[in-house]
């Protein structure tokens, strides 16, 4: 370990005195400086036990102390529980957050893809009292969700609706869209008979 400790002292010494005169110190120069620390080190003193000094000074360091105490392990524990809820209520917290996030990103394509398809259709004016109603989606067979369509025809200039039997050739469109029994979201839009 002295030993080591010593090569890496030479070799810093070597190194900034090579940094100093990196411009005329050859590589040639940086081996022969090599060399001769390794001879130095080869005619330095053998001893059997070199640790001994470093026991000797870990133990005054030691001092009385034979292991870890009871109160200092609860301590730990307790601490390390403390750690350990916090973590996972954050988990807890960004698991229902990822959920609820993708199941408003269902509900959001959804509707949207409700309205597009609303426009896609013919008008139906509803002047007739026996006017149809649009096609609603089928939502995924696997999911919750259910989507209601409302159309109500409305007046161009005021945007109120129109008594039933009257349509001015504009109608808003409004889709909800539901999981269950909670409205999870709703989007509006218009349809112009053109």
């Amino acid at each position: 370990m002295v030993l080591l400790l010593y090569l890496w002292f030479r070799l810093c010494i070597l190194s900034m005195d090579s940094l100093a005169n990196l411009r005329g110190l050859k590589f040639g120069v940086m081996c022969v400086s090599l060399c001769a620390c390794l001879k130095e080190i080869k005619q330095l003193p053998r001893r059997r036990n070199i640790a001994a000094p470093l026991f000797r000074v870990a133990k005054k360091f030691k001092g009385n102390q034979t292991g870890v105490s009871l109160i200092e392990t609860v301590i730990a524990l307790a601490v390390l529980g403390i750690i350990a809820v916090a973590f996972l209520g954050g988990l807890a917290t960004a698991a229902k957050a990822t959920f609820i996030a993708d199941e408003r990103a269902t509900a959001e394509s959804l509707a949207r893809s409700q309205i597009e398809g609303v426009k896609g259709q013919l008008y139906i004016s509803y002047v007739d009292s026996e006017h149809g109603e649009y096609a609603v989606i089928a939502p995924p067979a696997d999911s919750n969700f259910s989507i209601e369509s409302i159309t109500i025809p409305i007046d161009a200039d005021t945007g109120l609706p129109l008594p039933p039997g009257q349509d001015n050739d504009i109608q808003k469109i409004k889709v909800t869209v539901k999981r269950g029994d909670k409205t999870v979201f709703i989007v509006e839009d218009y349809k112009v008979d053109r």
